[in-house]
């Protein structure tokens, strides 16, 4: 068979290690019967030998959500009309902006592409219960499910877990949606000393990290665990607590990626502290990463965290910001768990091909 792969948005840079990762093991399937829609800052980030053709994407730097719309619009629509002339008949949507999903059915209809989209962050529009604006993206996501425009248009959510949620919102999602695991990138660096014994990731902000980074901070200079954060920082947070916390870069710059990629394979354990309403209906970038970097998972019960446990990752869930400070007071060590091959080929981004193409087949 032969597929399109479109990434439409110019948003589309903050899942860039997903995109390479499916596009490639679609690519290693298919081979040249894969054809790729991007601009060219995505095709460049691929670095791979793929037939390309490259959207009109018109670089905005403030968009309003109207500017956004409509180039979005214009890019979807042509990369779909595209595709047909060339003889495609499926696509696959790596992101979406949320308004254009009420439009799938319709753009199917006019141009004969069957579209699969993958759904990340958009899902959370769904738990926002407070009225939503038209300019807000929750509004747009409410309203192709409420409409029940799913029937009409291939989804993909990312894990079993999720779509039994999605379920409970809307009953009939578990049978119409594909559901595949995110792959998870794997780290194959070896002689990598593992001498951070606890880690937080992702972008620190008083919010999430003041109560556990204040516990720390109480203990004695004996007993203080060594915490290092991996990622982005408020700047009240670092100038607070940077003399309890070694944080690798400061407020206002970011990692490279092979610096937060060497940063990561140092972890003995990741902290998590999402609380339990937090990742029902989407994936948690910061535990992939930590998880395929070969370390041990401490979080909070969020819903993605229990999944991963449940699918037999190293994760420990306790009960409150308190228990974690104690484990880690009593884990100076973390246990290195080994997770089962197949657990990690159930996740990884080859199987995430063979399923979608299965699908569409």
């Amino acid at each position: 068979m032969q597929l399109a792969i479109i990434e439409p948005s110019k948003t589309g840079a903050e899942h860039a290690s997903f995109n390479m990762a499916v596009t490639a093991a679609v690519h290693a399937l298919l081979g040249d019967k894969v054809r790729l829609y991007a601009s060219a800052s995505q095709f460049r980030m691929l670095n791979i030998n793929i037939a390309w053709t490259r959207i009109p994407v018109i670089s905005i730097t403030r968009r309003s959500f109207v500017k956004k719309a409509l180039v979005e619009t214009v890019a979807l629509g042509y990369s779909l009309i595209n595709a047909r002339l060339h003889g495609y008949r499926n696509a696959l949507l790596l992101s979406i902006f949320p308004p254009l999903l009420n439009m799938l059915p319709l753009l199917e209809q006019l141009t004969g592409v069957r579209t699969h989209v993958v759904l990340h962050g958009e899902l959370d529009g769904l738990l926002d219960l407070k009225r939503q604006r038209m300019t807000s993206y929750g509004y747009w996501v409410k309203r192709f499910f409420d409409r029940k425009r799913y029937k009409k248009a291939g989804c993909i959510v990312l894990g079993s877990g999720i779509q039994r949620r999605l379920a409970e919102y809307y009953p009939d999602t578990d049978t119409r949606m594909l559901s595949v695991n995110h792959p998870i990138n794997r780290g194959t660096a070896s002689g990598i000393k593992k001498d951070i014994p606890f880690a937080t990731f992702g972008i620190a902000t008083m919010e999430r990290f003041a109560d556990l980074y204040e516990r720390i901070s109480s203990l004695s200079d004996e007993t203080r665990p060594q915490l290092v954060h991996i990622g982005m920082c408020e700047e009240k947070l670092f100038h607070r607590f940077r003399h309890v916390v070694r944080f690798l870069c400061e407020p206002g710059k970011s990692l490279t990626i092979t610096e937060y990629e060497e940063a990561a394979s140092r972890v003995q354990c990741a902290l998590s502290l999402y609380a339990s309403s937090d990742y029902r209906l989407r994936v948690s970038a910061a535990m992939l990463d930590a998880l395929g970097a070969g370390a041990q998972l401490l979080a909070l019960p969020c819903s993605y965290a229990q999944d991963l446990q449940r699918d037999g990752f190293n994760v420990v869930l306790v009960e409150s910001v308190d228990e974690v400070v104690t484990y880690m007071l009593n884990n100076t060590r973390p246990t290195q768990k080994a997770v089962p091959e197949e657990v990690w080929r159930s996740y990884s981004d080859s199987e995430f091909a063979r399923r979608v193409i299965e699908n569409l087949a």
